[in-house]
């Protein structure tokens, strides 16, 4: 998320996607997070927890 340099206070610029885009990134976003929680568990979980 980028930030207006013109003095926006730490506001976030408004970016304008088509829903399209929002629909991919969230598909995206969606399908990394449950082969995380699934076949990829003990690597998520190392990158979580390395301890």
């Amino acid at each position: 998320m980028e930030v207006a340099a013109s003095g926006g206070g730490g506001v976030p610029q408004f970016d304008p996607r088509t829903v399209e885009a929002v629909f991919r990134d969230f598909k995206g976003r969606r399908a990394g997070m449950i082969k995380a929680l699934t076949s990829d568990v003990d690597e998520f979980y190392q990158q979580c927890d390395p301890g």
